[in-house]
């Protein structure tokens, strides 16, 4: 059995975007690419980036570390620490939006468990109750397993039903320790 503590999550940047037309004044990296509606775009490669997002709300570094990433540096943290960079739930746009982000599993185990393991996004309201989620997991509660995503209050989705899965059965074989694009996309309508 492999002990939880030598598991690593590296995640690169995360980009939250609200799908409402909101124009926002942007860096030009972004920017270039035409009008857009970001409301938080922040880097993830240092402490430094962290506390500054390039577009909204600030996060708040609590530990972790950094890493080389697929632009630039990479947050990193192992399995068993948990809400090391947090941002204001305000950033989140509740009724449309998509959040998007790279990450990299390290040093996981064959077996995905039952449970968040790992959970990449997690964010709770309780005004309107709401909660959005982006998670691998053999069984979320909801029926599901493999890549797990959730908003709104109790909507979930999964990439199968729950069992048994593997990380290979989720990433592809060969795949569970190279970069992965996720994105968790809602709409109210």
């Amino acid at each position: 059995m492999v002990s939880r503590s030598a598991f690593a999550l590296c995640v690169v940047a995360i980009l939250i975007v609200a799908l409402a037309p909101t124009p926002l004044a942007l860096p030009a990296a972004v920017d270039a690419q035409g009008p857009s509606t970001v409301v938080l775009w922040n880097r993830l490669g240092s402490q430094t980036e962290v506390e500054n997002s390039e577009v909204g709300l600030d996060g708040t570094f609590h530990g972790g570390g950094f890493v080389d990433g697929v632009f630039g540096g990479a947050f990193t943290a192992d399995y068993t620490q948990d809400n090391l960079v947090t941002f204001p739930k305000e950033v989140v746009p509740i009724y449309e939006g998509t959040i998007e982000f790279w990450a990299r599993l390290h040093d996981y185990p064959d077996v995905l468990q039952w449970g968040q393991n790992p959970a990449f996004v997690s964010i709770n309201s309780t005004n309107p109750p709401a909660s959005w989620l982006v998670h691998l997991n053999g069984n979320d509660g909801g029926g599901n397993g493999g890549l797990c995503g959730g908003v709104g209050y109790n909507l979930l989705a999964g990439t199968g039903v729950f069992g048994t899965w593997t990380y290979e059965r989720v990433l592809g074989a060969g795949q569970v320790e190279a970069w992965h694009h996720y994105a968790l996309a809602w709409d109210e309508n």
